[in-house]
């Protein structure tokens, strides 16, 4: 679930998800993630960018990933149908391993994220985002998150959609636990 609100001059956003798969003699596999944004554009295509957020994922050794997002960035282009933004900030968290003690990390982020819309039928939305992450209080440790999605418009306000996503933890907060975790979906929308 995304939901996203844009002035000439800040955004706001709220995405949602979760993820459930259950399978005789496997243990249930479970993410979920929420995060709310705000962005303040400024002049010259700048912008300054606050978000609180929360994600499990036991796959990569974690129970609870709360943090902190301060960021500025630039719009190297914002027109009509697209944009393509890069940024840079920093990132507190608070980890909740599976096994093992709650730890509070600082790390450096930077990203980048395209997208390609239009608003005429059909609807497109095409979007591809990296974050690359860098630990600060546990040095050498590193992370990475790349995210895509295709929404096309197919009648009256119902869409196809695409989506996957990669998430890397060279040093995932509970020992033997995965470093990578991938998954690609496939649904159908509807916006109102």
């Amino acid at each position: 679930m995304v939901v996203k609100y844009t002035r000439p001059t800040f955004s706001a956003k709220l995405e949602a998800s979760s993820f459930l798969q259950r399978q005789e003699g496997v243990e249930d596999t479970t993410r979920s993630s929420m995060a709310f944004s705000y962005t303040r554009t400024r002049g010259n295509r700048q912008f300054l960018m606050g978000e609180a957020s929360a994600m499990q994922n036991r796959a990569l050794g974690y129970d609870l990933r709360a943090g902190l997002t301060g960021a500025f960035g630039r719009y190297l282009v914002r027109n009509q149908g697209s944009e393509l933004v890069v940024a840079s900030g920093l990132y507190v968290d608070r980890e909740v391993p599976v096994e093992g003690e709650t730890v509070t990390n600082l790390e450096a982020l930077v990203a980048a994220d395209w997208a390609i819309f239009s608003y005429d039928f059909p609807k497109t939305d095409i979007e591809f985002s990296t974050v690359l992450i860098f630990g600060l209080t546990d040095w050498g440790r590193y992370r990475v998150d790349l995210n895509a999605r295709f929404d096309r418009e197919l009648f009256d306000d119902f869409s196809l959609v695409v989506k996957g996503f990669y998430n890397y933890d060279s040093k995932p907060p509970t020992a033997g636990a995965s470093r990578d975790d991938y998954q690609a979906s496939l649904a159908l929308g509807y916006s109102f």
